[in-house]
């Protein structure tokens, strides 16, 4: 009975110290199975902020050092699903547009860049006077070499669902400036 009770409590800390390690060493492929399970679990967000924070998530885990080619594929998959049908008519070739997310990701990771927090600039939601089935909305990129990126998404109603369909680079700041 001893032995059995040493057994059990041998197997539980050791699943403890499992959980805390995973925790303590950021399990990106956890992280990518949360965003996976997510995609597939959870309706499709039924608003301009819904959208943007999904399609945000994905991106700042396919820009990781730790993502894979594989893994950039499924998750632009489940970003491709927030295009407009007209952006998605102008960016036919789906593996052109992978081999520039993976092109881009090198370039920083080359320059020692990390993309580390995407967020929508507060107060940038608006939609358009005369149709209320237009939206901006503006998110500003931070990166670990001090810099920040806005870029303001133009989002349109299609099939009573809010879909991207154009964005734009609007600046780079310095951080500080």
């Amino acid at each position: 009975m001893k032995a059995l009770k040493v057994f059990f409590i041998t197997i539980m800390i050791g699943y403890i110290a499992w959980n805390v390690y995973q925790g303590y060493t950021g399990d990106k492929e956890s992280e990518y199975n949360i965003l996976v399970t997510e995609c597939k679990m959870e309706k499709y967000p039924v608003d301009i902020l819904g959208v943007i924070d999904r399609f945000n998530r994905l991106k700042l885990y396919m820009y990781s050092e730790e993502s894979t080619i594989s893994e950039i594929r499924e998750l632009a998959n489940w970003q491709k699903k927030m295009y407009h049908s007209e952006l998605l008519e102008k960016n036919k070739n789906y593996n052109e547009i992978i081999k520039n997310i993976v092109k881009e990701k090198k370039n920083l990771i080359d320059k020692n860049i990390k993309l580390l927090k995407i967020e929508v600039v507060n107060g940038s939601l608006e939609y358009d006077p005369n149709n209320p089935n237009v939206g901006y909305i503006k998110v500003k990129e931070q990166t670990s070499k001090e810099f920040e990126n806005i870029i303001l998404y133009v989002m349109v109603k299609e099939n009573d669902k809010w879909k991207i369909i154009g964005f734009k680079n609007e600046r780079k700041i310095e951080s500080g400036s």
